[in-house]
């Protein structure tokens, strides 16, 4: 909503994580982070503010989405339970 009345994008960070291989002094596995900044998610000015929300969100969960995808290599699939 702010980005929207501002007329500013908004970045898309999505942040994954995976096991390095390497186990710490306690032998549990040491965890590798990595932070994937995406393209920026601008408003359209021809759109309604309530239009723009919806859009911005929705690019934003794709691309969010997408990361996902490619980095564990499976579907993104939540669990409704």
């Amino acid at each position: 909503n702010l980005a929207v009345i501002s007329n500013v994008p908004i970045i898309p960070v999505f942040i994954t994580t995976k096991d390095s291989g390497k186990l710490d002094a306690q032998a549990f596995p040491i965890q590798e982070n990595y932070i994937h900044f995406l393209p920026p998610v601008y408003p359209e000015k021809v759109l309604s503010r309530k239009d723009n929300i919806r859009q911005m969100k929705e690019k934003n969960y794709s691309a969010w989405k997408g990361v996902y995808e490619r980095f564990y290599n499976k579907e993104l699939v939540y669990d409704k339970n």
